[in-house]
């Protein structure tokens, strides 16, 4: 079904949040989360207090609004991608590198920082938006190891939770590493050839091919 052409003020109101959310973004990795008013997102991006309460109707609202695009702009596609892989254990490979980028990044561990500080004014709300992320991803590598077991291109009798197993193994200590400061950090950075090494193990373990 093809979805009805956007009415002009339709597409005003869409503009105006886009706007919203790159002043909100980029305010929040210059000042910070708490320094950063509403007003200041308003001055820099346009438009009014009134239509920001509207869209977002706080600014925990935009923040979650803010990581949420950032989570699925740079996740869009993902899987597809992965899957030209010559191999199952390849594309796997590409996935965990694909992981690993993302959360490593500067915007990703700025964003990260943020929420672990909400976190403790509101512990509820951080979960829940730290779970549902997790979750999302979580469940997309389950479909992909599902289709391959049915296929007979791996030995999973719980994609679930296999799925659970890779993103632990593979990426539990990918933001924790990039949140410490290099010469501060005692613990291992995960880069690309160790994660190879990690999900060729995996492979084995699963009979992926």
């Amino acid at each position: 079904m093809i979805s009805p052409p956007q009415s002009s003020g339709d597409t005003r109101r869409d503009e105006r949040r886009q706007a919203m959310l790159d002043a909100a973004e980029s305010l929040f990795m210059e000042r910070g989360f708490d320094r950063t008013s509403l007003a200041a997102i308003v001055e820099r991006s346009g438009g009014s207090l009134a239509t920001l309460y509207d869209l977002f109707e706080s600014k925990q609202g935009l923040l979650k609004a803010v990581m949420e695009r950032n989570r699925e702009v740079k996740l869009a596609g993902l899987m597809a991608e992965v899957e030209s892989g010559t191999t199952c254990c390849e594309s796997l490979k590409k996935l965990a590198m694909r992981f690993h980028d993302f959360l490593s990044s500067p915007t990703a561990v700025a964003m990260m920082r943020i929420m672990i500080a909400e976190s403790l004014r509101d512990p509820v709300f951080a979960r829940q938006f730290y779970c549902r992320g997790r979750d999302e991803v979580t469940q997309e590598v389950a479909t992909l190891l599902s289709r391959w077991a049915n296929a007979g291109r791996a030995a999973i009798d719980d994609p679930s939770e296999a799925a659970a197993l890779f993103m632990a193994t593979t990426l539990s200590d990918t933001q924790i590493n990039a949140m410490v400061p290099a010469e501060g950090r005692t613990c291992r950075s995960i880069e690309h050839d160790r994660l190879a090494w990690r999900v060729e193990h995996f492979c084995k373990g699963f009979g992926i091919r």
